[in-house]
Order: C-alpha cells, then structure tokens, then sequence
C-alpha cells in the first residue's frame, strides 16, 4: 500500500506520460481515455482483495491479585485484515501497561492502559496469513485483581469468484481463559500444597496463606470457593475485582471449653490496608469439623449444616464489606467494634431476635447486624431451610437484609 499523491502542475504529468508540453487537453484526454480499460481492471484486482467479512474476536480474563502477566492468544483461521483493537478492564492503576504482538512481532510495545476503556484503530492496513496468531499481554505491575477483555477487529478475506460472500453459520462460543480455569465443570483436588496455592492465586483469585499447615483443608477451602464461584458468578466478580485482596489463612487452635471456632472475619485495620482475612481453623479434620458444624446446626446456634456453610458464612461478610461503604460499615459495627457479639445494638428488638432466632440461627443475633447478615447469606446462597421454612424469604428478615446493605447475587434476584 502507497501513499496518495496529488499533481499540482500539470507540465509535470504530461513530463510522466511523455507528452508534449504543448499539447492540448483534448491530447490528454483522449490519452487517457485509453488508459481507462486497464485502470478499471487494475483497481479491480486491488479492491477484491479487501472484500471479505467483517469479525470481531472477543475475548476476557479474570487476572487474580498478584504481580505477572497473563496473555491471551488467537490464531486467525482465515487470511485477514486487521482493523482495530478494543481493550478495557475492570479496575485500573496508572502503573499497568498492555503489549500486542503478531506472531511474536512487536506491534505495542508497553502501552499504559487508560482509565476508561480505549479503542485502537489502525490507519495503516495490516494484512496476515492464516494460522497468524496475535497475542494481548496485560503486564499486572499493580498486583491489582480485575476482569480484562479485549475485542479484536478484523476483516476475513476473501476473493472475488463472481459469488456471494460465504455466509457462516453461528457456531457455539469458544470458552475463555476464564471458563477453562474458574468454572471447570468438576473441582480436583490438588495432590500438592503448591498446586492448591496455585489454584487458589490463579483460578479463584483468593490469597492462601498457611497451606502447608493441612493440605486437606487447603483443597476444602478451595473446593468450597469453588462452588460458591460457579454457582454465584456475580460474588466471583466482587471477590476479584475488589481493591480488598481476599486471604484465606489457616491457623490451629485448640477450642475452649469443648467449644469450637470454625473461622473468622477480619476487615482492613486502617485505610491503606487493602486486605481482607478470612481465618479458618485446622485443630480438627475436615469430617470432624463437618460433624461438629452439623451438631451446632441441629442445635440452633448456626444458620447452616453444609460442609461449605462456613465458607460461604466468611465471603458473605467479605461481600457486605465490599457492598457499603467505609463510613457506612463503621456505622454499622458501632456497638460492637471488636466483633465478639457483646454489645447489642439497639435495633434488635426482643422480638425480632426472636424471629433471627428461630428463622435464621442464634449465632445470626450476635454482633447485630453484621453477623446476620453473614448467616443470612449462608442459608441464602446454600437454600437452606430450619424447621421446613426459608429463612431468608421472611418478609422482616428479607427487609432487614437489605436495611443492612446485604449483598443479594444477581443469579438469586
């Protein structure tokens, strides 16, 4: 492809076409007259072959909370041309930058992404074979977890044959990075701690810390995440794309007194920690905890008896943080900001701790309503019922969920 030339002085085209400066225009018109033919032709062969269909590729990526790059890849079945390259993300810092290359040739080379989604279009033509792969790098400097996606324009070629252009029918979508990796259709637990530290940074998005302390617990937390993340795609999305890093720890602690603490909930300390603890107890097995979680459930104290009941009991609180706002959460744990039930807010009436009792659990009226609102979610998202009934579909309780700030998923709303 060359560039557009223009003619200012018209000696100079007759110099071109060897024709007498003193000749008139009726010479040159007729000149070119006879020119016409082959020009037509010319330019026929030249627009065929930029005929074709115009595609866009859409692909995304969850990218977890760590410091890396992470690629996606196409390779173009057809021969191509390409037009332009949409890039967005769901969080942004000034420090991340994003790379393009064709089949391993720089095209952009560390170009910092924007706040607001940003569209490149190419002035110049670029043209590819089949079997041409492009590859998107999101070089995470920030640690920063977010959803990525890019949509890459382009034109299938084809050349002119006196035929219609091909019409293709709708195939099934491919699945993204994303599908293969978070919401594979069976969880396998890993048979290392590495693997499970893995799974947890790179597929849920979560921070593990203690692993190595149970490798069976490390595999419990991640299935249960797990779970929670494919059946609820919108709290996968709060959990990895928040400015607060999720940290699952482990920890051992003997219970007291025949007790048993199954886990708990610590928010940021102070306004530049972005973390967000979730500690979960290995002092028993994983079956031994099941069973002690089920007698507490029987008993009335906890909302659920599933074996996942304290993991989603956690990532309830870990979405009620993230559903407010700072001054709104300390609002909400004024009477009781060290979060061991002892105060009692004034808006727990006796009778409606009487109704969180029997509908939801007695644990559910401690801390209120930051505890109700975990073990509201725990039964809402588990569909647990107490006594034959949902809990969670009492008209006062369902109102006080939402009073609170409860985070509701899209999937159940």
């Amino acid at each position: 492809m060359g560039f557009a030339k223009y003619i200012i002085n018209i000696d100079e085209l007759f110099e071109k076409f060897n024709i007498e400066v003193n000749a008139n225009m009726e010479d040159f018109k007729d000149y070119l007259e006879g020119k016409l033919d082959a020009i037509i032709d010319l330019l026929k062969q030249n627009l065929s072959k930029k005929k074709g269909i115009q595609s866009i590729k859409s692909m995304s990526k969850s990218i977890p909370a760590i410091v890396n790059d992470f690629i996606l890849e196409y390779t173009f079945s057809e021969n191509v041309m390409l037009t332009g390259i949409t890039y967005s993300q769901s969080a942004w810092k000034a420090e991340d930058n994003l790379s393009v290359l064709i089949n391993g040739s720089v095209l952009f080379d560390h170009v910092y992404t924007k706040e607001l989604g940003e569209y490149k279009h190419f002035h110049a033509v670029y043209y590819f074979p089949a079997n041409t792969t492009i590859t998107i790098i999101h070089h995470n400097h920030s640690g920063n977890s977010k959803l990525m996606w890019v949509d890459i324009e382009f034109v299938k070629l084809f050349e002119e044959n006196n035929v219609d252009p091909p019409i293709e029918e709708p195939s099934e979508p491919e699945p993204d990075d994303e599908d293969e990796n978070i919401c594979k259709r069976e969880f396998e637990k890993a048979s290392t701690v590495q693997e499970a530290i893995d799974f947890a940074r790179n597929c849920l998005g979560i921070v593990p810390r203690n692993y190595e302390i149970s490798l069976e617990w490390a595999n419990h937390i991640n299935e249960g995440t797990h779970q929670l993340f494919r059946e609820y795609p919108s709290v996968r999305d709060i959990v990895q794309n928040s400015e607060y890093e999720l940290v699952f720890v482990l920890y051992e602690k003997a219970p007291e007194n025949n007790g048993y603490v199954g886990g708990y909930f610590q928010p940021p300390t102070s306004q530049n920690n972005y973390k967000m603890i979730i500690g979960v107890n290995t002092h028993y097995t994983v079956q031994k905890s099941t069973k002690m979680w089920e007698q507490s459930f029987l008993s009335g104290f906890n909302a659920s008896g599933h074996k996942f009941a304290t993991i989603y009991h956690e990532v309830g609180h870990y979405c009620h943080f993230n559903n407010v706002s700072i001054d709104r959460w300390i609002e909400l744990t004024q009477y009781d900001p060290d979060g061991y039930g002892v105060e009692k807010s004034p808006q727990l009436t006796p009778t409606l701790e009487s109704i969180i009792s029997q509908q939801i659990s007695t644990y559910a009226t401690y801390w209120y309503p930051i505890e109700f609102v975990a073990e509201y979610f725990a039964v809402y998202t588990l569909r647990e019922k107490r006594n034959g009934t949902q809990g969670y579909d009492h008209p006062t309780l369902r109102n006080k969920y939402n009073v609170n700030n409860g985070f509701r998923p899209n999937e159940l709303t």
